[in-house]
């Protein structure tokens, strides 16, 4: 029975938990869900001078009854300590018929009568529907980490749900209400100059984008055994690599091909996609053995599935035409490759505790995009392991731009810029600090409309080799608010 449901509210601050009167200027509380490694490293510094600069009061958090033991050794090492802890009973985690009413327990247990809440969501993927329909539901601010959601049906990934998920959600939020974290909104080399780069001289010469090739390699090496034990970046659950780090880089690749929308508001653009996918079955026949025993992988190929479905993919290359669906004529093609079975520096049977890179992961990017035979730019970007700390990894970038300097004399033939020291955590960071003081706007929930729709057709055509997924009215938003500009534009030309 839900009324049964055991939530075990912790208070961590000597601060009385009664209620204050309402005020509309109160300082609100922001409600982690989810309080793993990467919340710890990454966000609460920026969470901690959130509450020192007076734009939050305090932070709580919520989580896992199974991980109360884990999440109590993180909170006695962290330099800044929640103001109260609630856990979920598993049970109600992945339940329909219990989750909101648990999620809706949890809140309350964290949180002061009168005194607003944001809620960051940085759960493992399938659990972030149901915290984001609560925080629709109760006009909570909400950010989610990426990528937006994972549906579940009978416990298994049900990709084709994505779509209308994502349609019910920016309906309930509005236009501001949820942000989501990914690392390509405020990167300063694949936004600063990737992106704004190419948009620029696609309008300046009015010439669309015709090509664009994306590879993510992400260096992830899990074990036979692991495939099927993993919660963390799980694969047990019918999804992979899609719905992990790859979805950054889905989201990097249809912001380049939605400018396409921007120059050609009257075309009625789709997206044709088709891709080829390999997943754990396929591992002890591409990873020798010798090399896998090196890591402790000499077990059973790949247990049974623990549940009787199916493990989530490794690695997914896809091809693509992007066309106007009136004339059929193509605008742009390319490939996108997003691959974990890549070089690791991992050397360890176990993964260990305390480890954030627990697979040993070394991630490397390559992106091209073309202006026809105008311009090309090409960003080359790789992590450098430093030392036998598995977590100590600098990052190396390379943008490389070519362009037809004899046809437009302020270009040059060739220029290439290096970065050392590129830390992808600064963007994310820069998200944050944005979204907590209301002032983030390059990552709303209505703008990931696009890639969610587009990893959709990427884990339904993985799921069925050579066939052909299209994406029908490719950024109807990014078409609607050019078109909307030019008509204006045309409007005060004609005027008297």
């Amino acid at each position: 029975m839900i009324a049964s449901l055991p939530f075990i509210p912790q208070q961590t601050s000597s601060r009385a938990h009664a209620a204050p009167a309402a005020t509309t200027t109160a300082r609100p509380r922001l409600i982690v869900v989810g309080f793993d490694e990467i919340v710890v490293n990454k966000y609460l510094p920026t969470i901690r001078s959130a509450i020192e600069e007076g734009r939050l009061d305090s932070y709580a958090v919520i989580d896992l009854a199974s991980q109360r033991q884990i999440i109590e050794a993180r909170l006695a090492a962290a330099a800044h300590r929640p103001h109260a802890v609630a856990y979920v009973p598993d049970a109600a985690a992945f339940d329909p018929a219990l989750q909101q009413r648990a999620i809706d327990e949890a809140v309350r247990a964290v949180s002061d009568r009168g005194r607003p809440v944001m809620m960051y969501i940085a759960t493992e993927v399938r659990a972030h529907l149901p915290y984001l329909q609560y925080c629709a539901e109760n006009a909570i601010a909400a950010l989610v980490e990426k990528p937006v959601l994972a549906p579940l049906e009978s416990g298994t990934f049900a990709p084709a749900d994505i779509t209308g998920h994502m349609r019910s959600l920016a309906d309930r939020f509005g236009g501001s209400g949820c942000s989501v974290m990914t690392l390509s909104r405020y990167h300063r080399i694949y936004n600063d100059r990737f992106v704004t780069g190419i948009r620029d001289r696609m309008h300046r010469w009015q010439t669309p984008l015709t090509s664009l090739h994306l590879r993510a390699a992400g260096g992830v090496w899990n074990t036979q055994t692991e495939f099927a034990s993993r919660t963390d970046h799980p694969y047990r659950y019918g999804y992979g690599m899609l719905m992990h780090g790859a979805y950054h880089y889905i989201d990097l690749a249809m912001q380049v091909l939605a400018l396409n929308a921007d120059l050609l508001p009257e075309a009625r653009l789709a997206l044709d996609v088709t891709a080829y996918s390999v997943g754990p079955a396929d591992q002890h026949r591409r990873v020798t053995g010798p090399h896998a025993a090196a890591i402790g992988d000499r077990g059973p190929r790949l247990p049974a599935h623990p549940d009787g479905g199916h493990y989530g993919e490794t690695d997914v290359t896809a091809v693509f035409r992007l066309y106007d669906s009136d004339t059929h004529h193509t605008i742009t093609l390319g490939t996108l490759a997003f691959e974990q079975t890549t070089p690791s520096i991992r050397t360890w049977p176990r993964l260990p505790e305390g480890l954030y890179n627990k697979n040993g992961r070394t991630s490397a990017v390559d992106v091209e995009a073309q202006i026809g035979p105008l311009y090309s730019a090409h960003v080359h970007c790789y992590d450098v392991p430093s030392g036998e700390d598995a977590d100590r990894i600098d990052a190396f970038a390379r943008l490389t731009e070519r362009a037809n300097a004899a046809l437009i004399p302020d270009e040059s033939y060739v220029e290439s810029e290096d970065f050392s020291g590129v830390f992808h955590s600064d963007s994310n960071r820069a998200l944050m600090e944005r979204w907590l003081a209301g002032i983030e706007t390059r990552s709303s929930l209505a703008s990931h409309a696009l890639p969610m729709r587009v990893t959709e057709a990427l884990c339904l055509a993985a799921a069925s080799p050579g066939t052909s997924l299209t994406v029908t009215d490719f950024a109807p938003e990014r078409r609607a608010t050019r078109l909307l500009a030019c008509r204006r534009a045309d409007a005060k030309l004609v005027a008297p």
